[in-house]
């Protein structure tokens, strides 16, 4: 048999009073606090959802405008590809670059005395980054001839570094342009 603690009517009192502060308390932690979190649980995915549905719903308003759309990320796709060197080994793609500069520099009389190609980058963007450095001779316009001609041409070519000083060489003719010497690093693009 059980025994029976007498409490006196203070302590019972007291643990009334406890009971009284304690009990709101409990309820808050093991009842309304998990109900609130799942009422915004919910709301964020109703959010979450109800974006959803927007997005859709625009994508089949815009649906009779997709072929179009389509065709002309295609066109512009195979654009940008022609700017791009299409060799599959990132050396054969360097050595048209390297091909390219030359004819640039020749087309524009500008003596190539020396070219050399680095290794080359995988960029972020998945293009290789074909880099080669070039030291030429010429005057002035044939360089920015030169120039010019790599950076408007088909390929998407950028010359990165260009240095441009007076040449040691000495003109053949008195009335002959000054002979300047071009270092530049030039970038190709493939795929």
């Amino acid at each position: 048999m059980a025994a029976r603690v007498a409490l006196s009517t203070r302590d019972r009192r007291a643990l009334q009073l406890g009971a009284i502060v304690a009990l709101p308390a409990l309820l808050y932690v093991a009842a309304i606090k998990p109900y609130l979190r799942s009422v915004a649980d919910a709301k964020t995915a109703i959010a979450s959802q109800g974006d959803l549905l927007r997005r859709e719903r625009a994508l089949v308003a815009s649906a009779p405008e997709l072929p179009r759309a389509i065709l002309v990320a295609q066109r512009t796709l195979t654009a940008a590809d022609a700017r791009l060197y299409g060799q599959r080994d990132p050396v054969a793609a360097t050595a048209a670059l390297s091909r390219d500069v030359t004819s640039a520099l020749d087309d524009a009389g500008v003596a190539l005395q020396r070219s050399e190609a680095r290794d080359v980058v995988l960029r972020k963007d998945g293009l290789h980054e074909l880099t080669i450095d070039v030291r030429a001779e010429g005057d002035l316009d044939g360089i920015l001839s030169a120039v010019s001609q790599l950076e408007a041409g088909p390929k998407l070519i950028r010359v990165a570094r260009l240095g441009i000083e007076r040449s040691a060489l000495v003109p053949a003719a008195a009335n002959a342009p000054e002979a300047l010497s071009l270092v530049a690093t030039i970038h190709g693009y493939a795929r």
